[in-house]
């Protein structure tokens, strides 16, 4: 009985191994960042990276962007509403990343499957 249950265990992990669907690592070029927020002030402009560019909301609303990186303020945007962004524009091959209010950095993930990542704004020179 001991040699039917390490054969079993045994099948079950082959079977696992191979049945397992492969690591998809697609990675998303941006080629433009865009802070999507409602404070508008000099001093929020100039918190954000110098390569990107500051959109109000309803203003994501009326274009088509795509191959960008959005960056949500959750401190003048309500999360039911950047989630409605995401969802307009989430098939357009967009990064989105979230500030949640008072803190100096954000966060996401490019897919359901990996834990997000914590970056700060000024990182964003750097990658570019």
């Amino acid at each position: 009985m001991d040699i039917a249950v390490k054969l079993a265990v045994w099948m079950a992990i082959t079977k696992k191994r191979f049945s397992a669907q492969p690591k998809q690592n697609k990675t998303l070029s941006v080629r433009k960042i865009y802070w999507i927020t409602r404070n508008n002030t000099e001093k929020a402009r100039n918190q954000y990276s110098k390569n990107s560019e500051t959109l109000l909301p309803e203003d994501l609303n009326t274009q088509r962007i795509s191959e960008a990186m959005l960056i949500f303020d959750a401190a003048s945007i309500s999360f039911a509403e950047i989630i409605d962004l995401i969802q307009v524009h989430k098939n357009q091959n967009n990064k989105f990343r979230i500030k949640p209010p008072d803190f100096d950095f954000y966060l996401g993930s490019d897919n359901n499957f990996e834990k997000g990542e914590v970056s700060f704004p000024e990182a964003l020179s750097k990658k570019n």
